[in-house]
């Protein structure tokens, strides 16, 4: 079933608090639509360059994008964007949570090599409200 942007922005929202990422990030995010970014693990302003991709996906895809990180690996400096789909029935299967670890639906956009950016599931860790891919 197609959910609505208010239902993938509360669901956001619950992954965000499952996620402990700082309250007043959450806000911003509430009030001004602009997922969480985090910069090699350390909170920061959005790029416009990232945004734009942002914006690109959930236009092209119909889901929400609440966080995004970026790590460099060893194939390119890529873009995290963790996102909830906009089938609610994917929800439950999208985010899945152990201990401090956390598996969610993620769309990877390689920077260095376009034409390796995937949609997939990532593990991304969580602390002192600051997120990171592991894998």
């Amino acid at each position: 079933m197609l959910a609505s942007f208010e239902e993938r922005k509360f669901r956001a929202v619950t992954i965000m608090e499952k996620m402990k990422i700082d309250k007043k990030v959450i806000l911003h995010f509430i009030k001004n639509n602009i997922p969480a970014f985090f910069d090699h693990s350390r909170l920061s302003r959005m790029p416009g360059d990232v945004l734009n991709i942002v914006k690109d996906f959930e236009r092209d895809y119909g889901s929400t994008v609440y966080a995004v990180t970026t790590e460099h690996f060893s194939f390119g400096l890529c873009h995290t964007l963790l996102y909830v789909s906009k089938y609610s029935e994917d929800w439950e299967k999208e985010f899945v949570e152990h201990i401090n670890v956390f598996f969610a639906y993620a769309y990877v956009y390689n920077k260095t090599f376009p034409y390796n950016s995937d949609v997939g599931r990532v593990s991304i860790c969580s602390f002192y409200g600051n997120l990171r891919r592991m894998d």
